[in-house]
């Protein structure tokens, strides 16, 4: 194919598909509601991730283990949560989870925003893990309510609005957010609070989601939550599911030493700047590739197990080319291709998991499987840290666990399937 064909079919590609979005989005105006607020909240998230990340980094004592820490601090208390969560997603009306888990999350960042302005370090720590904890229902509860929302033929496209709209905020978020970071961390902490009440705004436009479920005779208290915790595990991990709930388990190791390896390339190889703008940009490009890639995605006719193979080959190399990078060119590039691997699994993954489980557990599956993700990420950026301490360079570590990711994603997913 000459080059100015490969161009042309690129821009009808992405034509085809914002044709789609648009045409989903005048369809579902309840999906429309819930689109429009995550987009808001998510963007102003990420403005604050770019500032607790530069502290970390910056500050006294910082350095690559103590950014790791903080990475940790961030992500742990929601990955604990997660199963607590998902099981308030499956029994508590999803709008309400929505609704309120944004205006409890937006209370708490006016409340870091006044503890970073009167520097209290510990105050700040503290709110950051009790919002994180308040996550743990809100997220399963927005994959959860999406098939109540949208048809079923509608799911992969709407799946992958999502992994756009993730992209765009994120790009967006972190770009901007490393510039205003240079300002001041207050400020990012200002329009992430901001962006959770305009996010309460959207969702009070949704209907009621109520779960659909029939409770077995007899069960309350302690005994109802025992029976329900239980029953999400063993549905998690039965033959159908596993693949699928569990796929970003492995995938979450190299995420994470390639996250930590990021935020040292920023720091060594800045751009006129400064490091804390050269991360957001960094991070903005990683953001383009999770848009790029389920834009392909939707317009390929491979199938979809194999387009996750390809997915965590791209994730793999993206990570360990961040571990090599010599400058920010290079840096850059294996942004772009650890982004489109990324937007790529979690639009497959999430469809998987959305289309083959009952309403009544799907919010479990989804945290379940944002749960393996998060603790995986977290492990897998302590052990890069351990890796620079050690050995004064975050390569080894990053390679490791990349062998180490391909082959838990095979033993979950098996080998990669033949074309016809």
């Amino acid at each position: 194919m000459a080059p100015g064909e490969a161009a042309g079919q690129g821009v009808t590609t992405v034509t085809v598909m914002a044709r789609r979005f648009l045409a989903l989005l005048r369809r579902r105006p309840a999906y429309r509601s819930l689109w429009l607020a995550e987009l808001v909240s998510m963007t102003g998230d990420w403005f604050s991730i770019v500032a607790v990340s530069v502290v970390a980094l910056r500050g006294p004592g910082g350095g690559a283990l103590t950014l790791a820490l903080a990475l940790a601090a961030h992500l742990l208390p929601s990955a604990f949560m997660a199963p607590l969560g998902g099981l308030v997603a499956d029994r508590v009306d999803r709008r309400k989870v929505l609704l309120y888990g944004n205006l409890l999350e937006g209370v708490l960042t006016v409340g870091m925003l006044l503890a970073a302005l009167g520097r209290q370090v510990a105050v700040l720590t503290a709110l950051v893990a009790v919002r994180s904890m308040c996550s743990a229902a809100r997220e399963p509860a927005s994959a959860a309510a999406l098939p109540r929302l949208v048809a079923t033929d509608e799911l992969e496209d709407a799946n992958a609005l999502g992994g756009f709209t993730w992209s765009l905020a994120f790009t967006l978020g972190m770009g901007l957010g490393g510039l205003v970071t240079e300002l001041g961390p207050a400020v990012a902490f200002s329009l992430d609070a901001l962006s959770f009440f305009g996010a309460v705004a959207l969702l009070a436009r949704l209907p009621p989601i109520a779960v659909d479920r029939d409770d077995a005779p007899g069960a309350r208290g302690l005994r109802l939550l025992a029976r329900d915790l239980k029953e999400g595990l063993r549905a998690a991990w039965s033959p159908s599911r596993r693949g699928s709930v569990f796929g970003h388990t492995p995938v979450g190791l190299v995420h994470g030493a390639g996250w930590l390896a990021m935020n040292l390339a920023a720091e060594h190889h800045p751009l006129a700047t400064g490091g804390a703008a050269t991360l957001g940009f960094l991070q903005a490009i990683r953001g383009f590739g999770t848009a790029v890639g389920p834009l392909g995605l939707g317009a390929s006719s491979m199938p979809r197990a194999v387009s996750a193979h390809l997915a965590v080959l791209a994730f793999v190399l993206g990570g360990v080319g961040m571990a090599l990078a010599g400058s920010f060119l290079t840096a850059a590039l294996a942004a772009f291709a650890w982004g489109c691997g990324a937007g790529v699994l979690w639009t497959v993954l999430s469809m998987e998991i959305q289309a083959g489980t009952e309403d009544a557990l799907r919010g479990r599956m989804m945290a379940t499987s944002g749960l393996g993700f998060t603790v995986s990420m977290t492990v897998g950026a302590l052990l890069a840290a351990l890796s620079v301490e050690g050995l004064g360079s975050p390569t080894a570590g990053v390679a490791l666990l990349a062998a180490v990711t391909a082959a838990g994603w095979l033993s979950l997913r098996g080998p990669l399937p033949a074309v016809a």
